[in-house]
């Protein structure tokens, strides 16, 4: 890999893949065992998202990433959580036009002055099928 997309990935992910690292997270709660970087690659290759990492086809995403471990899922946008799935909640900030993805308990970016000033405007819903 040419070091120079290497470090436009990582870069991305730092600074915007937020939403690309909780399906990420997602995925290894449910076994499958990650190479963020591989996936990313493959993410962007396969135009599911670019690398900015925003998301195109999150679904394809956390499909791939659960491959190996028989279990499929289904992504939907809502606006409210559901107790039974998997909840990514969106953080949106009026004031810059920011957004921030997290988890109930896990955020890829402690202290996102979007997650702190900003208000949940949708969840995106992901159940997994067995």
């Amino acid at each position: 890999m040419k070091q120079g997309l290497q470090d436009t990935v990582i870069r991305g992910l730092a600074n915007s893949g937020c939403y690309f690292l909780c399906l990420c997270e997602i995925a290894e709660l449910e076994g499958a065992c990650v190479d963020v970087l591989k996936a990313a690659l493959h993410s962007i290759d396969n135009g599911w998202c670019d690398t900015r990492f925003y998301m195109k086809n999150p679904e394809a995403v956390i499909n791939w990433l659960l491959r190996d471990t028989g279990k499929s899922a289904v992504l939907t946008i809502e606006k409210k959580p559901f107790p039974d799935s998997y909840n990514i909640r969106e953080y949106y900030n009026p004031k810059t036009g920011g957004t921030h993805f997290v988890l109930k308990d896990w955020d890829s970016m402690t202290g996102c002055s979007t997650r702190r000033s900003g208000y949940v405007r949708s969840y995106r819903r992901v159940d997994i099928k067995s």
